[in-house]
């Protein structure tokens, strides 16, 4: 038995742990920063950086104005560069070095912005965490075995579309013993865009021990439709990888 949905995504199921954590220990239980939070922070931070080059203080590349950076793509960029840099526990003084070394101006940029974001999370009522936290954070519950309740077998779907966090998560499941069944097909990933890359399916494959099963059954085409796009997909050999 398990409380609440079977079905989650791995950020819900890694606000169960975390929450399950907490609660255990007598503390405010976690608050999840929802994608439009996010965004009002990032958005906010941005006019501020747009007051300050009006007095003169500027903290942007020339290439990257304001007028760009009012726009709804650039922020959501911004937070999934942000995402990112919690993911690989990249802090605003790591990204600053980053950015001298290999001399990326935008890179400086961001240091100086992730500070801020960060600190007005910190300055937030409530103890709230951001997609990509949370993650990071429940692995290492589990790596350190302090989640009390975890289920015995894990079954991914769209396995193709795992974030680098979530590839730690399923690690981390892994090596308390827990069954991980993957289940996806990297030529129909599409989240690319918030780190999903068909090397994080290699890594899986070889998380799991290798062990391929390929379905022969054929559920969303005909086979000869799949026939033309296997034909096609194998020339590519971009990755490689499944």
């Amino acid at each position: 038995a398990t409380a609440g949905a079977i079905a989650r995504s791995v950020a819900s199921f890694a606000f169960q742990i975390v929450r399950a954590v907490a609660v255990r220990d007598g503390r405010e239980p976690p608050q999840l920063l929802t994608g439009s939070d996010e965004d009002q922070i990032v958005q906010d931070l941005l006019l501020g950086d747009e007051a300050d080059e009006r007095d003169g203080a500027r903290r942007w590349p020339e290439n990257m104005p304001a007028p760009i950076r009012q726009t709804k793509g650039f922020r959501a960029e911004v937070r999934t560069f942000i995402a990112e840099c919690t993911t690989l526990d990249i802090s605003p003084t790591t990204l600053a070095e980053l950015a001298r070394a290999h001399d990326v101006e935008v890179w400086h940029a961001l240091s100086a912005f992730l500070t801020d974001y960060r600190n007005v999370r910190v300055s937030m009522r409530g103890a709230h965490r951001d997609a990509a936290g949370l993650v990071r954070e429940a692995a290492e519950l589990v790596r350190t075995g302090a989640a009390p309740v975890l289920p015995r077998v894990v079954l991914v779907d769209d396995a193709q579309e795992l974030t680098t966090g979530g590839l730690a998560l399923l690690e981390a499941c892994r090596a308390q013993g827990i069954a991980v069944l993957a289940f996806g097909d990297p030529d129909i990933g599409s989240g690319a865009f918030r780190g999903a890359t068909p090397e994080n399916f290699a890594a899986l494959i070889a998380l799991l021990g290798g062990g391929v099963r390929v379905l022969r059954e054929q559920h969303r085409t005909t086979r000869s439709q799949a026939d033309v796009v296997r034909q096609v997909t194998q020339r590519i050999g971009a990755a490689g990888v499944a």
